[in-house]
């Protein structure tokens, strides 16, 4: 029998988990080659500012962390802020500080929804580095690159060109067990669900099913059930695998707005029909 995802719970490990992400929060001030770097408190923590040897630097206001010093040689020390947004502080936004001996200068803000800055390199050209991405969930990463006067984000899509479509049997089976969103990292079960669904309602299906249980086997099928980072009354996703034919179900409810794929509603397979009516009934979603 399947197991009830119960999404209040979901909510709550999630938001702890959120507030538990790893970051680099400096204990003081942060040291340049041309002084110290401090927080200027706000009225609250998302009205902080950032001041250089003293003196408040214009531009910079919000929840932020220092998580990056470079010393870019005579170019000046190059500073990266991650920025947090929201109850959990979970969502992301990046700005950087380039210190000089003459001056402060900073960049707009950039790479939203980016985390886990990676791959970082600084050379003559400039510093430069990867985001992963939370959302839209079909980007791979963002490459940051910043010159000393622009940031230049690129997007890197995921590549499912090529790309043969996964099949029956023990290609389904092997998802019993796992979390949902790890169905979509592999390109062949995207191209299943391409099958039922443009890749922007895939994008939101995969995001509804950040925070879930694992997949388990319901008659013929595999199913997997989730909700949205900080939506989970209101926002949530399922779909179901048939191990026999490989054939895709699919359904989710953003802002309790609802989408079926593979079928209609009262068509979907009974097993997935009978996991969402399960859910739905503890939701924001009920009426």
């Amino acid at each position: 029998m399947w197991a009830r995802v119960n999404l209040g719970r979901i909510f709550y490990v999630a938001m702890i988990a959120c507030m538990l992400w790893p970051r680099s929060t400096p204990a003081g001030p942060v040291e340049t080659r041309f002084g110290l770097l401090d927080v200027v408190e706000g009225r609250d923590r998302y009205e902080n500012g950032l001041s250089l040897n003293g003196n408040q630097i214009d531009g910079v206001e919000g929840y932020f962390d220092v998580t990056h010093v470079f010393d870019w040689g005579n170019k000046g020390d190059v500073v990266l802020l991650a920025f947090w947004s929201g109850g959990a502080s979970c969502c992301h936004s990046y700005q950087i500080i380039h210190v000089t001996e003459q001056d402060a200068f900073v960049t707009p803000m950039f790479g939203e929804h980016g985390y886990e800055p990676s791959n970082f390199a600084a050379g003559p050209t400039g510093i430069s580095f990867r985001l992963e991405l939370s959302f839209p969930a079909s980007v791979d990463h963002l490459e940051i690159h910043y010159d000393g006067a622009w940031v230049q984000v690129t997007t890197v899509w995921e590549d499912d060109n090529n790309i043969e479509m996964a099949g029956t049997g023990e290609q389904v089976l092997r998802w019993v067990g796992q979390h949902p969103a790890i169905v979509f990292d592999n390109p062949s079960e995207r191209v299943r669900f391409r099958q039922i669904m443009t890749n922007d309602e895939l994008d939101i299906l995969r995001t509804s099913l950040s925070v879930a249980t694992n997949i388990q086997i319901w008659g013929g099928y595999i199913l997997g059930a989730g909700c949205w980072p900080h939506q989970c009354p209101s926002s949530f996703g399922y779909f179901a695998i048939e191990i026999a034919t490989g054939q895709p179900f699919a359904a989710y409810w953003y802002n309790c707005d609802q989408h079926f794929f593979g079928a209609s509603e009262e068509l979907l397979p009974e097993e997935l029909q009978n996991m969402i009516e399960l859910e739905k009934s503890g939701s924001d979603c009920s009426n």
